[in-house]
């Protein structure tokens, strides 16, 4: 059985990480500014998208 406290806890987790991944979006965008086919950061830049979406999809 979760508590209140458990939930206040995962909630502070989930909004932490998920700008922790909007920063990582702003980052890679950045770099994909100076070069448009880097692979690194277009994977990269796909999947911070997809979790940052999941996450916020999770808290609501």
């Amino acid at each position: 059985m979760y508590t209140l406290e458990d939930l206040d806890n995962s909630l502070r987790e989930a909004y932490y990480l998920t700008e922790r991944y909007r920063k990582a979006i702003i980052d890679l965008t950045n770099l994909l500014n100076i070069e448009q086919n880097n692979k690194f950061a277009l994977r990269y830049q796909e999947e911070a998208y997809y979790i940052t979406v999941r996450e916020l999809t999770f808290i609501t």
